[in-house]
C-alpha cells in the first residue's frame, strides 16, 4: 500500500456504514423530501456526558493517547469551563488535541476502544426508546456532534442495533495508509470538518427542511434556528444553564430536565 491520506469517513465507511458525505448528503435529501428527516446533537442530548471527553480519557488509560496532550488538552478543558468560553472554541481545541495525541496510532486500535466505551454510556432517560421508534416508522436521524467519529459512529451502531436509519457527523482526522494498517498522521483538521454551531446551521439549512432538530446548548443554536425557520420543531432537552433564556427567546420548545423529547413531541 502506498502512504496516501484519507481520514476517518473513509475509514468508518470500509466498515460498510454509510457515513461518507455523498451517502449523507442522498439521505439527507431523500428523508427531507419525504418528511422525514430529524436532527440531533449528541452530548448530553442523547447521552448523560460529553462523549468525546470521556473517549480520550478512556484511550489515554488504555495508553494509546499521549499523556503529554492529554494534560494540555485537561488544562485547556479547564479553562473553558472556567471562563465559559462558546462552545466553538473548545470544538477546534478537541479536534486538534485529539489528533495529535493519537499520532502514529492504529486506527483499529481507537476504534475498539469506541466500541468498548459505547457499551456503559449511559443514555437521557427516553432517548433510546424514542429513537428506536422512530427508526421502526421509517423516520431517519441525522446526528451532528462534534465528538470525533470512531466514538459516534460506534454509539449510533448500538442505538439503532446496526440498522442504517441514523447516519452522522462527527470530526474527520487525517490517516495514512501504512502497510496493511491505518495510522493517526497527528496533523490538523480541515477546519471544514470541525463541528461548530454555524457548521451545524449551514448543514441543516442547506439540507433541509426537517420536521424536528434537538439540541441542548449553543452549540446548537443555529442548527435549532435553521430548522425552526423552515417551519419544523426545534426542541431543546437537558439543557445548559447558560441557554435556557435564549432558546426561550427564540421560541424553541424547552425540556428543563434530564430526558429526551418523546415521539410524540417530535412528530
Amino acid at each position: 500500500m502506498s502512504n496516501r491520506v484519507i481520514n476517518t469517513y473513509a475509514a468508518l465507511c470500509s466498515e460498510g456504514y454509510q457515513v461518507s458525505p455523498a451517502n449523507m448528503a442522498m439521505s439527507f435529501y431523500r428523508a427531507s423530501v419525504e418528511g422525514k428527516s430529524i436532527v440531533s446533537d449528541v452530548d448530553r442530548t442523547i447521552t448523560t456526558k460529553t462523549t468525546g471527553f470521556e473517549f480520550i480519557k478512556a484511550l489515554k488509560e488504555e495508553g494509546i493517547f499521549d499523556k503529554k496532550v492529554h494534560d494540555e488538552f485537561v488544562k485547556k478543558l479547564d479553562e473553558y469551563r472556567k471562563r465559559n468560553y462558546h462552545q466553538d472554541w473548545m470544538v477546534e481545541v478537541l479536534a486538534n488535541s485529539y489528533s495529535e495525541g493519537l499520532k502514529n496510532q492504529d486506527f483499529e486500535k481507537v476504534y475498539g476502544v469506541a466500541k468498548e466505551i459505547v457499551q456503559d454510556m449511559e443514555f437521557l432517560p427516553g432517548a433510546e426508546e424514542t429513537i428506536r421508534k422512530l427508526g421502526e416508522d421509517g423516520y431517519m436521524l441525522f446526528v451532528l456532534s462534534a465528538s470525533p467519529h470512531e466514538v459516534v459512529y460506534a454509539l449510533a451502531q448500538k442505538l439503532s442495533g446496526g440498522a442504517d436509519f441514523i447516519h452522522l457527523i462527527g470530526f474527520a482526522v487525517p490517516l495514512k495508509e501504512d502497510g496493511d494498517k491505518l495510522i493517526y498522521t497527528g496533523e490538523k483538521p480541515l477546519k471544514d470538518f470541525y463541528m461548530t454551531s454555524t457548521k451545524k446551521g449551514d448543514l441543516v439549512a442547506l439540507t433541509g427542511p426537517h420536521i424536528a432538530a434537538v439540541g441542548d446548548s449553543l452549540g446548537d443554536e443555529n442548527m435549532l434556528l435553521a430548522v425552526k425557520e423552515s417551519g419544523g420543531k426545534a426542541i431543546v432537552a437537558n439543557p445548559k444553564e447558560n441557554f435556557i433564556e435564549v432558546a426561550k427567546s427564540h421560541g424553541f420548545h424547552v425540556i428543563e430536565k434530564e430526558e429526551f423529547p418523546s415521539y410524540e413531541s417530535i412528530i
